[in-house]
C-alpha cells in the first residue's frame, strides 16, 4: 500500500474522538430510559487481514434498571437511541443467548446487545475502516483507553 491510497494520521485520530462522543451519545439516551453506565473503554484495532487498515471501537455496559432484563427492555432503548442520536437501527436479531441490533449512526456503526436472562447492555461503536501508512501505525495509542460515560464505571 502505498503513501497515496493512506489516510493521513491526525484524520485517522480524529475519527476516534468521533467514536468517542458517539459511544456517550448513545449511552446518555439509554441512560434516559433508566439504565445506568457502568463503564465503557475503547481502543485502535486492525480491520484487515494484513493489518494495513484500523479502526477506533469501543465498547460500554450498562446495567438494565432493578427487576428487569435487558432483553425485555432492547425495543424501547433502541426507540430512544435513534430518537435522540439520529441512529438508524436495523431489525433486532434473536440470537442464541442475546438479542442485537445494529445500524449506522452517521459516520460510525452502533449496536446494542440485551440479555433475556441479564440485567445488563453491551454497546458497541466502530468507526470507519481506514488504510493507514505502515510508518504510522505506531502513532495510534495501543492498549485500552476509558471513555468517561458518567455513572459508576465513568
Amino acid at each position: 500500500m502505498g503513501a497515496e491510497d493512506t489516510v493521513d494520521l491526525d484524520q485517522v485520530r480524529a475519527t476516534g474522538d468521533v467514536v468517542r462522543d458517539r459511544t456517550r451519545d448513545v449511552v446518555a439516551a439509554a441512560a434516559g430510559r433508566g439504565f445506568t453506565p457502568a463503564g465503557a473503554s475503547g481502543s485502535w484495532t486492525t480491520c484487515t487481514d494484513d493489518a494495513s487498515a484500523w479502526q477506533y471501537a469501543a465498547q460500554a455496559r450498562l446495567d438494565a434498571p432493578s427487576g428487569s432484563s435487558s432483553g425485555e427492555l432492547l425495543d424501547d432503548v433502541a426507540a430512544a437511541v435513534a430518537e435522540e442520536t439520529g441512529w438508524t437501527p436495523g431489525d433486532i436479531e434473536d440470537l442464541t443467548g442475546r438479542r442485537r441490533v445494529g445500524g449506522p449512526l452517521a459516520d460510525v456503526d452502533v449496536s446494542l446487545s440485551a440479555y433475556p436472562d441479564l440485567p445488563l447492555l453491551l454497546v458497541s461503536v466502530l468507526g470507519p475502516c481506514l488504510p493507514v501508512a505502515e510508518a504510522d501505525r505506531d502513532g495510534l495509542p495501543a492498549g485500552s483507553q476509558d471513555i468517561d460515560v458518567g455513572g459508576a464505571g465513568g
